[in-house]
């Protein structure tokens, strides 16, 4: 039996054949379609044992980024099996076991073609080197998005993801000698190193990859994680946390931080005057493997006249390279200087910085390109250097920073960039 579900609200799947199964699947094959991020499609286990799905033969068919399967776990624990499938013919099972955590857990799975495109939801691009040459030889071409739901303790858990052989066109891979590991995308750029331990690769039939302990803070604040599966010796590398450009006399003090890193050889520091045409600094060598917070800086002794924006590209050991998002600095409008930028990309942390004021109090406001005021204040402090920070949710776009002295005035335009 085939069952075409295209729905705009929670199905809720109840069975009276067995009270202690929600679903019992035998020779059915369900199929969700149509599911969108602003409306997702949903199967309900509405059952906290593992034991809530029962199944025999037949599969679900989720085959979408938001074509979901969400089981109510609550505070139960125990090895989830949602019976995902490819068509009436492969079997490729998710397995959330979980460990610990009280909430209520959706995934959806689907497979995806050349370059891993359609891309997922939310990610940009198959890094290391970006749009124009991307890293997609490295991963099955399948999709996983798992989401934390009701997310009251976020879940310690263990992750199985099944895939079809032919799926595995990673170049180059030597089955089943090399291993295959899940990485995660944040939200703004690839989680590394990739979760261990992974698992040895096939090239026909399905294959598994296990990530073993995976700690609550992956799923956190309810959050949607796009999942791929990589080849383990070329995972995705760099997850950037900050950067930053600060004004410093004549000079600019850079600053970056990174929360993991892998197979990271060294960065660059490009400057420029328009955002389009860039000129190298310095070089900066990386940590090569790390998964602990790693800090960064870099001064430019010799800033241009007005406005700059600076980038930072990261090179792998193997020659591939990724280009981070710019920065932008004002600091040289005379004796008064300003400076805006983003922090941890994502996160909404956007900074000013203004000094060569002396002690004098500084008025400052923001508006977006509709002349709508974001925000306004007035600022004091000391040594002349006066810095604000606001957890500020700034969508992509133009906005106007100006600020002001009973002598002087300052206004610039600054672009957010996601």
């Amino acid at each position: 039996m085939r069952i075409g579900i295209i729905l705009s609200f929670i199905f809720i799947v109840t069975t009276s054949v067995a009270q202690s199964y929600a679903l019992v699947l035998n020779g059915a094959f369900v199929v969700l379609d149509g599911g969108t991020p602003a409306v997702p499609i949903y199967i309900v286990v509405d059952q906290s044992s593992f034991l809530g799905i029962s199944r025999t033969s037949g599969h679900i068919i989720s085959e979408g980024d938001y074509n979901f399967v969400k089981w109510n776990t609550s505070s139960s624990t125990g090895p989830y099996v949602y019976p995902f499938g490819f068509s009436t013919t492969d079997y490729i099972p998710f397995t959330f076991e979980k460990i610990s955590g009280n909430n209520n857990f959706s995934a959806s799975t689907n497979t995806s073609v050349t370059a891993n495109t359609p891309l997922a939801n939310g990610v940009t691009d198959m890094i290391p080197s970006g749009p124009a040459s991307d890293a997609s030889n490295m991963v099955v071409d399948r999709w996983w998005r798992l989401q934390c739901e009701n997310c009251v303790t976020a879940p310690v858990s263990n992750l199985t993801f099944s895939y079809r052989g032919s799926e595995n066109t990673i170049a180059g891979i030597s089955c089943p000698a090399e291993d295959i590991a899940s990485q995660y995308w944040t939200g703004t750029a690839w989680a590394g190193p990739a979760l261990a331990p992974g698992t040895p690769c096939v090239t026909s039939g399905i294959g598994t990859s296990l990530a073993s302990t995976v700690p609550a803070a992956v799923f956190s604040g309810a959050v949607s994680r796009p999942f791929v599966l990589v080849k383990k010796t070329n995972i995705l590398p760099v997850e950037l946390l900050n950067f930053s450009a600060r004004c410093n006399s004549e000079k600019v003090n850079l600053n970056w931080a990174t929360a993991t890193e892998d197979n990271n050889d060294f960065f660059t520091i490009d400057r420029s005057a328009d955002a389009v045409n860039y000129q190298t600094l310095g070089f900066i060598n990386g940590a090569g493997n790390s998964t602990t917070i790693k800090n960064y800086s870099f001064v430019d002794n010799d800033p241009l006249k007005g406005a700059s924006y600076y980038r930072l590209r990261q090179t792998d050991f193997n020659g591939m390279s990724q280009v981070f998002p710019p920065v932008i600095t004002n600091c040289t409008n005379g004796g008064f200087a300003v400076v805006v930028g983003q922090e941890g990309f994502g996160s909404g942390n956007f900074w000013v910085s203004v000094t060569g004021v002396g002690l004098e109090p500084v008025s400052l406001s923001v508006t977006n390109i509709l002349g709508q005021r974001i925000y306004s204040n007035d600022l004091s402090g000391s040594n002349g250097d006066y810095l604000v920070k606001e957890n500020m949710q700034l969508a992509p776009g133009v906005y106007i920073v100006t600020a002001s002295t009973k002598a002087e005035f300052f206004s610039d335009k600054i672009l957010v960039v996601r």
